[in-house]
């Protein structure tokens, strides 16, 4: 089963139920005059002069979070493997919402090393605790996201009435907090206004 890796800020919209969408930056990007067709078995793909491209994750398919964990137990066989279950950074309160409490570093099995060292790259399948059904997944320039789309990325907060509520006082603050994060991933993508895979997401 793929992998789908998140950021631990977006891992936390993930668990509070405010994200719905994730945009990926296309690999290789689409040529000039490039085109993209649907495909109903496939799902969305683009047709360059000289090569052909389709999204890694397609309509229908599930696929498991990849998130920050620490893991401890034995050393067992080869000493590659660790035995136990693994604890999580991020884990929403659900009593208050999308509140956020995480593993403090003293509370970090002995021997254990700092979460800002622990990739989400390195979860296996075995140990994730989320998956996500992909709804759709098609092609766009990344500055078409719109606010509301914004805050289906995750850039929004869920208060005690359960509405989404805006991050600050600027009216369009979700989108500029997408744009910086998406900066910092990316450096020069917004500007250069990339090709983006959009996916939709359902919680499974």
């Amino acid at each position: 089963m793929k992998g789908l890796t998140f950021s631990g800020e977006m891992m936390c919209a993930w668990l509070a139920g405010n994200k719905t969408l994730t945009r990926r930056l296309m690999n290789l990007q689409p040529a000039e005059g490039a085109y993209y067709h649907h495909d109903e078995e496939d799902g969305v793909a683009f047709a360059n002069p000289c090569s052909f491209h389709k999204p890694r994750y397609r309509p229908g398919e599930t696929v498991y979070i990849k998130e920050i964990h620490w893991r401890w137990g034995k050393w067992v066989k080869d000493g590659l493997t660790r035995t136990g279950k693994p604890a999580w950074k991020f884990t929403v309160v659900p009593a208050v919402g999308s509140t956020i409490s995480f593993l403090p570093h003293d509370k970090i099995p002995r021997g254990g090393i700092g979460w800002h060292k622990r990739s989400p790259l390195f979860l296996p399948e075995s140990l994730a605790r989320s998956h996500a059904l992909i709804l759709s997944a098609s092609p766009e320039r990344v500055q078409e996201i719109t606010e509301d789309e914004s805050f289906n990325e995750g850039m929004n907060y869920r208060g005690a009435d359960g509405e989404l509520h805006h991050l600050g006082d600027h009216p369009s603050y979700s989108l500029l907090e997408f744009q910086h994060t998406w900066e910092t991933l990316h450096p020069g993508s917004w500007e250069k206004n990339d090709w983006v895979w959009r996916y939709e997401l359902e919680k499974k």
